[in-house]
């Protein structure tokens, strides 16, 4: 089209303007500045950093998780970005001292592929340029993506989407087995950015199959080669990968929040935290939005898919609907309709079979995209490319008794929502000199901690398993931690990653903050030199206490936190004081006033033989104590041993409820298992509850929730009711 190059190179010029005037500072320190603070964007930065210079593998992560370590694919890191930069520092190029340079950077240059991109998809739609132009630039400024860059820098990409559809685009343009196999390459390369990206392109490239199949523009044969260069040969290719270079066989993969992140459909169409959304909200009412649903579109782009919906209706009771805008125009169109439509309908169905227990027992691996909304970002694009490309009919047809008010209605929504989108800064602006390299810090903690192989944060942290979230210490704690493990190359023991194995979760859980005796996990440790990094001011639990007590050298002291060096000696003796005072074997819980051990025909048994076998149906009773006039009003533990290494059983809960002479209840206190962890012991874990008896009370029944996760049997033994000490 004529101008085309032009209008393009005048809409790459235009965001990246904007870009420099907005970002302007933060440019001029791409190589010290940090975008986000705590949690993901700590960790984010700090598994691609440390991954690049100090890990050994370019598939093992070694900064968490020590000894275990982690698959690289599980800690969001953006393996193959971070593995091209490990590939140059492995051949010598000192990379290391651009690395966060180059992360910040590419955020900003994604914005700049973005309106490459989404040009080029408005220029297959034959849209005008100039209309292109302006319409590119503004949906970079808009997309929901751009709330990432505060932190989940992989999913900030706003450009891969439209990457994928003019993929398509061409495809369709030229069926060819060359542009199949560069789609086959790209889903490969994007599942390596980020997971949920393979499932973009599945969506993308399913649609685009079932569009060469309707349309019939190649035979089946060569529609099913293609559909196997696309998808099925990608598929093959990343479980290959993962199957080679990753041993862990139990990770958790029934996700402990999958409605936490619903797709929400006004996510797509309402101005969720905009000011004519917020209006909307208090004068109509609108249902709450979950984050990761936002996707908003636009108002204008909204306007048009109601009343294109509205006359498709009419259209098909009046026969004319050839002649709809979803309808008419060639196959290239019809992928984005058909990619839209699946992309709206995919999470609407995956939340409706979510929310049935059997149907979400058996929905296999897709059970992993809990954050289903994210594909409402798929409708961004394809939708807004499709109301560009029928605006751009309508401006041609020089109607301008149309064509004027209609172009300024929507130049006035699309700026206007622009500028809200935009209102705020994309992302905090921090400095840490420790994770900064080449800093006076980084090297003056490298000096203080030489010759440390280990590293154990205090509190212990586990966030990342699904089934166990450990959580203690908090952000500023979490950022000392990856500091100093950066700065230094020196492993941690704590985890912030993703779906890690339930068996090291156990192990690590069980040496750093629920023992029963003396872990053999130190054995890890034996030939080790072991700090401990401790954060002030900390109300330490018992286990951390131990481990404190077992502190020898003052290495660091700095502003809240301080380092000290682990006497492992000192600590396997603390240890036999520990076991022998706080024990949480059979004969100690049978000094309560009630003891159940239970002898159930089973394979797993905690005391004795057997266990009992709780079945999956809700309420389920366990059992009960029976009460004397004695203990109403009193205050007592109740304690239960449970069988923790099964998928999600970590989150099992109960209510102990209070049950008078009439069989009547008199009220109930919640029990979560995971909350009220005491010991751990092998698989086996001990939870237990302080609870105060109601007056009139001559019964406790222990009741066991539904678990609509994994709602398969609960094993317990040794159920334990004992007394406080006045």
């Amino acid at each position: 089209m004529k101008n085309s190059k032009l209008y393009l190179g005048l809409g790459i010029f235009f965001t990246a303007l904007i870009i420099l005037i907005r970002e302007w500072e933060t440019l001029a320190h791409l190589n010290t500045i940090f975008f986000g603070n705590y949690f993901d964007a700590l960790k984010n930065y700090y598994t691609l950093l440390y991954h690049v210079k100090w890990d050994e593998s370019y598939f093992t992560f070694e900064g968490m998780n020590y000894p275990y370590y982690e698959h690289v694919l599980f800690t969001d890191n953006q393996p193959l970005i971070a593995n091209f930069l490990k590939f140059l520092y492995d051949l010598g190029i000192p990379v290391e001292y651009i690395t966060l340079g180059i992360t910040n950077s590419l955020l900003f240059i994604g914005m700049v592929l973005a309106t490459w991109f989404n040009y080029r998809c408005l220029e297959k739609l034959s849209v005008l340029p100039w209309l292109s132009m302006v319409a590119a630039v503004g949906l970079t400024f808009l997309s929901p993506q751009t709330d990432r860059i505060n932190g989940h820098f992989a999913l900030s990409y706003s450009f891969i989407i439209p990457l994928l559809l003019y993929q398509g685009l061409l495809f369709l343009e030229k069926p060819d087995f060359k542009r199949s196999l560069i789609i086959g390459i790209l889903t490969v390369s994007v599942s390596f950015i980020h997971a949920y990206y393979l499932g973009f392109a599945l969506l993308i490239y399913g649609c685009l199959f079932l569009i060469n199949l309707i349309g019939q523009r190649v035979s089946l044969k060569k529609a099913l080669l293609h559909f196997a260069l696309q998808v099925i040969g990608s598929l093959v290719i990343v479980e290959g990968i993962m199957a080679l270079t990753d041993s862990v066989k139990d990770r958790p993969s029934y996700p402990w929040s999958p409605f936490l992140t619903n797709f929400n459909l006004h996510g797509v169409f309402f101005p969720v935290g905009k000011p004519l959304g917020s209006w909307i909200g208090r004068n109509f009412g609108m249902p709450p939005v979950e984050w990761e649903s936002i996707g908003y579109i636009g108002m204008a782009t909204t306007l048009f898919f109601f009343a294109s919906v509205l006359a498709l209706l009419v259209m098909i009771f009046g026969r004319r609907i050839k002649s709809h805008p979803f309808v008419k125009g060639g196959a290239q169109k019809h992928f984005l309709v058909l990619t839209t439509f699946l992309a709206l309908v995919t999470p609407a169905l995956f939340t409706a079979l979510a929310n049935n227990e059997w149907t979400y027992m058996h929905m296999g691996p897709i059970r992993q995209f809990r954050s289903i909304g994210r594909f409402n970002w798929v409708v961004f694009s394809s939708l807004n490319f499709i109301f560009f490309g029928w605006l751009s009919g309508v401006i041609q047809k020089k109607k301008a008794f149309i064509t004027i008010p209609l172009t300024i209605v929507v130049f006035a929504f699309f700026i206007n929502d622009i500028y809200w989108n935009c209102e705020k800064p994309f992302h905090e602006n921090h400095e840490h000199p420790l994770l900064t390299e080449g800093s006076k810090a980084q090297a003056e903690m490298r000096n203080t901690l030489q010759g440390i192989d280990v590293i154990i944060p205090m509190p212990y942290f586990h966030i990342g398993s699904e089934s166990f979230v450990y959580e203690r210490g908090g952000g500023e704690h979490y950022l000392n931690t990856m500091s100093v493990s950066y700065a230094c190359g020196i492993p941690i023991t704590a985890v912030m990653l993703s779906r890690t194995s339930l068996e090291q979760t156990l192990d690590n859980l069980t040496y750093m903050a629920f023992p029963v005796t003396k872990p053999e996990y130190f054995e890890y440790l034996k030939e080790k030199s072991i700090a401990v990094l401790i954060k002030n001011g900390e109300d330490f639990k018992l286990q951390e206490q131990l481990i404190l007590n077992s502190t020898t050298d003052v290495l660091f002291e700095g502003d809240g936190f301080s380092i000290k060096k682990l006497d492992l000696n000192a600590l396997s003796s603390n240890y036999t004081d520990y076991k022998s005072q706080h024990a949480f074997g059979e004969e100690s819980l049978k000094k309560g006033i009630v003891f159940k051990d239970y002898e159930s025909n089973t394979d797993k048994s905690y005391f004795g033989e057997g266990a009992l076998k709780v079945k999956p149906e809700a309420p389920r009773e366990v059992d009960s104590f029976i009460i004397p006039d004695s203990l109403v009003g009193a205050e007592v533990k109740i304690g239960v041993w449970a069988y923790l290494y099964e998928q999600s059983k970590a989150i099992e809960a109960a209510d102990i409820k209070f049950i008078n002479a009439n069989n009547e209840e008199l009220g109930s206190e919640f029990f979560s298992l995971r909350d009220n962890l005491t010991a751990l012991d092998g698989f086996w874990g001990y939870s237990e509850r302080t609870v105060r008896i109601h007056p009139q009370t001559t019964k406790i029944h222990i009741v066991f929730r539904e678990n609509g996760l994994y709602p398969s049997p609960t094993y317990i033994d040794g159920l334990n009711l004992s007394v406080l000490e006045p």
